[in-house]
């Protein structure tokens, strides 16, 4: 079986890669979210044509640091992982 967070050639990270969600997809209180983004515990939204979102492989990155317990400051360092590599997408 292929995990699709490790084989590059899986058709589950391309899926993952291009997947966006909307806001109400995050089940997150929208001032919680912002104020997790303002404290770079969130990566900030991708706007397309005007609507805010987020990469399906973030978010669930994301949840997995909040689960395993990650410091405040891990999940800071995530976060600017993850949003130095959308440049490079």
């Amino acid at each position: 079986m292929m995990n699709a967070h490790t084989s590059a050639t899986s058709g589950h990270v391309v899926q993952a890669r291009n997947t966006l969600l909307r806001l109400p997809q995050l089940n997150v209180p929208r001032t919680s979210l912002y104020r997790r983004i303002a404290d770079q515990q969130w990566t900030k939204p991708v706007h397309v044509g005007g609507i805010s979102c987020w990469p399906l492989y973030e978010v669930e990155a994301l949840n997995s640091a909040y689960i395993r317990g990650d410091t405040p400051e891990a999940i800071r360092d995530l976060v600017q992982r993850l949003e130095a590599e959308r440049k490079t997408a």
